[in-house]
C-alpha cells in the first residue's frame, strides 16, 4: 500500500511539474493591492486563464453559497471568495478576454440535463470555449452547431450579459434550435 502510494505521490508530482512548466502564468495569483487588470497582464493566453480558473477556483451553487436561487459575482468577487457557478466562471473568463483585447460572448445553454453558462471566442474558423471544464475547441459555422457540439439535447439559449443592478444575467440575444429535420420532413410530406 505505502508503495503504491509514493508510486502515486511521485506521479502526481511529475504531472504538477508538467502542468506547471507548460502553464506558468496559470499559477499566477492576485498579490494584496493588485487589480484585476494586473491579474490579466500575467495571464498571458486563453489557454492560461482557463488553467488559473481551474486551479484557483471551486464550484459551488449559488443557493448554498448566496441563498438564492440566481446570483451573479463580479470577477473581483469570484477572485475573493475563490468559489462560484458556471455563471461567475464564465462572466470572469470573459472579462479576462476583454481586458486582452479578444471579443467574447456569455452564452447560457438551456435544455439538457441542466443550465450551463460558457464564454465563447472565434479564433480560425472554430470556436473556444472556456467553462468550469476548461478550455475546448469546436468546429463550426454559427452558435446553433457550437451549442449542439458542447450539448446535443440543447433546447434553446442566450447571448447574455452580467446585469450589475439585479446580479443576474440580462438576455441579450436568443437562440432558438431548429425543428428537426424528422419533424421538418413530417410536416412537408
Amino acid at each position: 500500500m505505502r508503495r503504491h502510494l509514493g508510486v502515486f505521490t511521485a506521479w502526481l508530482l511529475g504531472v504538477t511539474l508538467i502542468y506547471a512548466t507548460a502553464f506558468p502564468e496559470g499559477s499566477a495569483s492576485l498579490e494584496p493591492g493588485e487589480s484585476f487588470q494586473q491579474l490579466a497582464q500575467q495571464l498571458k493566453s486563453p489557454e492560461h486563464i482557463a488553467h488559473f480558473m481551474w486551479r484557483r477556483f471551486s464550484l459551488i451553487t449559488d443557493q448554498t453559497q448566496f441563498g438564492k436561487e440566481d446570483y451573479w459575482q463580479t470577477p473581483e468577487e469570484l477572485l475573493v471568495s475563490g468559489k462560484g457557478d458556471c455563471e461567475d466562471l464564465a462572466s470572469f473568463a470573459s472579462e479576462m478576454l476583454k481586458l486582452k483585447g479578444i471579443p467574447s460572448l456569455l452564452i447560457n445553454i438551456y435544455g439538457g440535463r441542466f443550465p450551463h453558462a460558457v464564454c465563447i471566442f472565434k479564433e480560425k474558423d472554430a470556436f473556444n470555449v472556456i467553462d468550469v471544464n476548461g478550455f475546448q475547441r469546436y468546429p463550426g459555422k454559427d452558435l446553433k452547431q457550437l451549442l449542439s457540439s458542447i450539448d446535443p439535447f440543447w433546447e434553446n439559449g442566450a447571448i447574455v450579459t452580467h446585469s450589475p443592478h439585479s446580479r443576474r444575467g440580462k438576455i441579450l440575444a436568443k437562440i432558438e434550435r431548429r425543428i428537426r429535420e424528422e419533424h421538418r420532413f413530417r410536416i412537408s410530406a
